[in-house]
């Protein structure tokens, strides 16, 4: 019990520590998890397949037809589950789709912000395979690249 405690405080007082103790973490849910470590690096090579053409609105009331994906489109190219980037939506971690399908609902991303999208969580992958409230830097880039 005594041992269990000196574990707790190192952990807490030592910083060091616990970045060894999260990197051997890591390495070892790796190790033993290969088969369900996200990397979407190869999607990026084939994201027109994910998409669908859409009509979309644009700014001046016209329209243009693009290559477009929608939230599950995107998190299949992602390799998340649709329910989980919604989720990511919800709680402002990943940004939302910004246009509009003429006559539909229906709200989308560009090939462009969605090229963007995979290669920053692609980036992400490489280290966590979760995208956390303190992951600011990630959260930040997603946001920007949908502007």
């Amino acid at each position: 019990m005594a041992d269990k405690l000196k574990k707790k405080q190192r952990y807490k007082d030592d910083a060091e520590y616990r970045e060894h103790l999260k990197t051997y973490e890591r390495d070892r849910y790796r190790e033993t998890h290969a088969d369900t470590v996200k990397d979407c690096n190869d999607s990026l090579h084939e994201m027109q397949s994910f998409g669908l053409k859409r009509r979309l609105r644009t700014d001046d009331h016209g329209h243009s037809t693009q290559i477009t994906f929608s939230t599950a489109q995107l998190a299949a190219a992602m390799l998340y589950h649709p329910v989980r980037v919604r989720q990511w939506q919800g709680a402002f971690k990943f940004p939302k789709p910004p246009h509009k399908v003429e006559g539909s609902k229906l709200r989308v991303y560009t090939l462009k912000e969605a090229r963007l999208l995979v290669a920053i969580i692609a980036t992400h992958q490489k280290k966590n395979q979760y995208l956390r409230d303190d992951h600011d830097e990630t959260i930040k880039r997603l946001h920007a690249a949908v502007v």
